[in-house]
């Protein structure tokens, strides 16, 4: 009888078996970052736990098994876990610290009014966050960028443009201000003008500047001889030998203007004067005349005897050939 009943002892034993109580454990997907922080947490337990309690440190709180987090303040937080089992058994986990930066606040001022090829001002008056700002970037709105902190800009056309700024600190922390349609540049007209005649020989002389100018409304013009005017056509007049350069600002209803100069115009005594081979040359060689006439002006007419009773010829450099041999006097007449 005891030997059965030790027997059935023994059999009755072995269907008991010691469960491993839950161990809390978990891992998150950042450890720091800028404000708004997202962490992602995911749950690594074992021991079988059937129920989760999370606490972010951020006063929030969850009971998902993989949940996440937003931190919106900035600071160090200590965020843990804390599991059951099916039997009641629970174990704690604990991570500290979770650190959130503060980010930088992008804040800017600038020219907000101009004219096409004005140069505008841009400044910087964004605020750091936890560490200073390390880097700026600035888009102008016209596919232009620059790194500077404060910088200029110049557009080429007129148009709204909307004005962006990111700040970057030391953290990588960023924030981007951006002002839609916040520069308004204006067109500008466009001067131009012909001259009737950029040489003169004598003095005085009278000289039309005819203005071509587009989308002006009033004009101002000045040669270096200081004529002035505001008159649409230019009239002036040179009394003194030099040279001069005119300039035409074409001015459009809304206040935005252009510029042109133009010149030289020379006004200057013409002197005769040429290089030609010296020395011996044989009867019907061909001899070469290299013009050295001051002002070198498109406007010159040339009058050359050779001196051989040959027809005069009006080339600017000629070549000629001496049909007769003999001394030769060669002459050369300049008039414009």
């Amino acid at each position: 009888m005891l030997l059965r009943y030790l027997l059935l002892s023994s059999i009755v034993c072995c269907f008991f078996s010691l469960k491993a109580a839950p161990v809390a454990d978990f891992i998150l997907s950042a450890k720091q970052g800028c404000v708004p922080l997202t962490v992602n947490y995911t749950d690594k337990s074992t021991g079988s736990p059937v129920k989760f309690e999370w606490d972010f440190g951020n006063g929030n709180k969850s009971t998902l098994q993989n949940p996440s987090a937003i931190y919106y303040k900035s600071g160090n937080f200590t965020v843990s876990l804390t599991v059951w089992d099916a039997s009641g058994n629970k174990s704690v986990k604990t991570f500290n610290p979770i650190r959130v930066f503060k980010s930088p606040l992008a804040e800017f001022k600038a020219d907000t009014v101009g004219c096409v090829g004005d140069v505008l001002n841009f400044k910087d008056l964004s605020s750091p966050g936890d560490t200073a700002i390390v880097k700026w970037t600035w888009d102008y709105g016209d596919g232009n960028i620059t790194s500077l902190q404060n910088s200029t800009h110049a557009y080429t056309y007129d148009d709204k443009f909307t004005i962006g700024l990111t700040v970057t600190d030391g953290y990588g922390c960023k924030s981007l201000e951006t002002k839609v349609k916040y520069v308004r540049i204006k067109p500008n007209a466009k001067a131009d003008f012909t001259l009737n005649n950029n040489f003169s020989c004598s003095v005085p002389t009278n000289f039309i500047a005819s203005n071509k100018s587009t989308g002006a409304t009033s004009y101002s013009w000045s040669c270096t001889n200081g004529s002035t005017d505001n008159t649409k056509d230019f009239f002036f007049t040179i009394s003194s030998f030099g040279t001069f350069s005119v300039t035409l600002k074409a001015i459009a209803a809304n206040g935005c203007s252009a510029s042109i100069t133009k010149g030289p115009i020379n006004i200057q005594k013409i002197k005769a004067d040429f290089n030609f081979p010296t020395g011996s040359f044989c009867q019907g060689t061909a001899l070469k005349f290299t013009n050295a006439s001051t002002p070198n002006s498109s406007s010159n007419k040339y009058d050359w005897d050779f001196g051989d009773g040959s027809s005069s010829d009006s080339t600017k450099n000629p070549t000629h050939t001496f049909a007769n041999d003999g001394t030769f006097t060669i002459s050369l007449t300049v008039k414009n």
